[in-house]
């Protein structure tokens, strides 16, 4: 398949490299770090095997994986079988730059983001689109240095359609298709036909504890591991659950207690939004706590320890972009 990859970070990176070596056509759209990719390449490493994707004109013997990287978006080909966006829900404000070739295509997305209904910002932009598709990752992965995705867990992708208005979806052959070209490419795929859903129960891991490693300064392994720091955890997992049965979404407890336990297993692990506040970059705030805030106070739900999350979040962000 012929793959284009928007955001090639610690998410799209990884993906995208794995794809490649799996003998897909892959494009990546490259921003900070080109000219070490257009010169080196990709560099993956992970515990599923180390690799390096080297430019495609490069002559090289060992090289086994190529791909192509870009750092214009008119460069990306407009044939892609599927567009791969895997920017954070904070850059969404680029869309209409980075998606400026597709706009008049019949392209199938994958947007991998978090938060609630982010693919409105797809079906927004691109109103021609032939399919949006949700994906969700359940990944441990860092952009270690230019050109260089340490993957360090896990890599689990669940995969949905996007409904304009949020009912669940078919699953059917494109899907199929989709969730293929990643099990080609040895990623656990679960595809699902309720995306809002899916989404909801990302959250469920989501609004804990890349909160909590921020106020509590905090890797996974140290949150988990101390019995009231667990509570707290399974508290804000609890308001998440009730937040989600408002919007006739349910998530059960064994579901919880299945990503806690996966979580006491999962090699230490600073989440993205410890690492964007390390950086002294904008936090997913909006997308992973206000929008799940908003939608409780519209149904009345009182859900306090996530709304004081949000606000020392805010307030630390505050702080934080202004000493910039």
């Amino acid at each position: 398949m012929k793959i284009s990859i928007i955001g090639t970070g610690a998410v799209g990176g990884f993906y995208g490299s794995i794809l490649a070596a799996s003998g897909n056509e892959v494009h990546f759209l490259v921003r900070s770090d080109y000219e070490h990719c257009r010169q080196y390449g990709l560099k993956l490493t992970s515990p599923m095997g180390d690799l390096q994707v080297y430019p495609h004109d490069v002559e090289k013997e060992d090289a086994k994986y190529k791909a192509y990287f870009w750092n214009d978006p008119q460069d990306l080909p407009v044939d892609s079988d599927f567009i791969i966006i895997a920017i954070k829900a904070t850059e969404n404000e680029k869309l209409p730059f980075l998606l400026q070739s597709f706009k008049n295509k019949n392209a199938t997305i994958l947007l991998i983001q978090n938060g609630l209904g982010q693919e409105n910002h797809i079906h927004v932009q691109l109103p021609m689109a032939n399919r949006v598709f949700g994906g969700l990752a359940f990944l441990c992965s860092v952009k270690e240095a230019p050109g260089h995705i340490h993957h360090i867990d896990y890599g689990d992708l669940t995969i949905a359609e996007s409904i304009p208005g949020g009912s669940p979806a078919e699953i059917d052959m494109e899907i199929e298709k989709l969730g293929k070209a990643f099990r080609n490419a040895r990623i656990s795929v679960t595809i699902e036909s309720d995306l809002l859903l899916a989404r909801w129960q990302k959250l469920i891991w989501n609004i804990p504890f890349n909160g909590l490693s921020v106020i509590l300064n905090a890797s996974t392994e140290e949150i988990i591991t101390h019995p009231n720091s667990l509570n707290l955890v399974r508290d804000i997992m609890k308001e998440v659950q009730k937040v989600a049965a408002s919007e006739n979404k349910s998530i059960s407890d064994a579901f919880i207690e299945e990503r806690i336990q996966r979580t006491f297993k999962m090699k230490p692990y600073t989440p993205s939004m410890k690492l964007d506040y390390d950086n002294k970059r904008p936090m997913e705030l909006e997308a992973i706590y206000l929008d799940p805030l908003l939608r409780a106070e519209i149904k009345g739900i009182k859900i306090p320890k996530i709304q004081t999350l949000y606000q020392q979040l805010s307030y630390l962000e505050y702080r934080n972009l202004s000493q910039n």
